[in-house]
């Protein structure tokens, strides 16, 4: 299960809740695990309930930001989980590894369109 964030601003328990999801793809499934994906559907159940947790629970955080104002009110939770687990992805199949500053770097692109200052 996801530990919860420390004490901060949006940006920071985003950054955080995603390390999580990002060390769960990367340290649980890996490399192997995504071949797996695609030649066992079976597998994939196995890897998204190990994520569900992960997923769920960044969305949520999303949400209550959202309406607390933290970050823009119209934000889709959904979609940006999906961006950013997608980034993951991505990065890993163009580079076959994803460097530490990559989730930094995802961020400072993505943010914004989250900040509510920018709305």
């Amino acid at each position: 299960m996801p530990d919860l964030p420390p004490e901060g601003s949006a940006r920071e328990w985003l950054r955080f809740s995603l390390e999580q999801a990002w060390h769960q793809m990367a340290d649980i499934l890996g490399p192997g695990g995504f071949a797996a994906i695609v030649a066992d559907a079976q597998f994939t159940g196995l890897f998204r309930d190990a994520l569900r947790p992960y997923d769920e629970a960044l969305a949520a955080r999303l949400r209550e930001d959202a309406r607390a104002g933290l970050v823009r009110a119209d934000v889709d939770a959904e979609g940006v989980v999906s961006l950013l687990l997608g980034a993951w992805l991505g990065e890993l199949v163009r580079r076959g590894r994803v460097d530490d500053e990559w989730l930094d770097r995802s961020l400072d692109l993505l943010w914004p369109v989250l900040d509510p200052e920018r709305a």
